[in-house]
């Protein structure tokens, strides 16, 4: 049962694993709107025509994107009439959803172990902290492999 929901976070990632190489910053500085309107070498006027507004109209939605206030409704509209499709998704900052998942369950186990067992947790974070590194390694590998809800909280 809870092993079902860990391996679909595995298989998310190796179905997403190929969009983890795009970073954040790889928009063109001006939007993709308007870097690929001019790779093709297509006027302000003709993307209007081919969305049924002005130029102007085709402006303002370069200058949307640009500044991120632009919908995801039109931007599919500016890809179809490019002749192109939007592709849009979520990139996880860890490096993969596995990760994400490690990373919270053992922040989590810290927090849960102190909470639990300060005095003790004081005294052997004193002492190099090895008792607590290994009951939290373990209570995170317990949290993962649960896969609840809590986990976000």
């Amino acid at each position: 049962m809870n092993d079902n929901k860990l391996e679909t976070v595995r298989l998310l990632d190796k179905q997403k694993a190929p969009y983890y190489k795009i970073k954040s910053d790889s928009r063109p500085p001006g939007g993709w709107i308007a870097s690929i309107r001019k790779s093709l070498n297509m006027t302000l006027e003709q993307l209007g025509r081919k969305l049924g507004m002005t130029a102007q109209g085709a402006r303002d939605l370069e200058g949307r994107e640009a500044s991120g206030s632009i919908t995801i409704h039109a931007l599919r509209e500016v890809a179809a009439a490019m002749d192109m499709k939007l592709v849009y998704g979520f990139v996880p900052d860890a490096g993969s959803f596995e990760k994400t998942v490690d990373a919270r369950a053992r922040a989590l186990a810290e927090e849960l172990i102190e909470r639990t067992a300060h005095n003790v947790a004081l005294e052997d974070r004193a002492h190099g902290g090895k008792e607590f590194r290994r009951k939290a390694k373990t209570l995170a590998q317990t949290l993962k492999q649960e896969m609840n809800r809590g986990l976000w909280d």
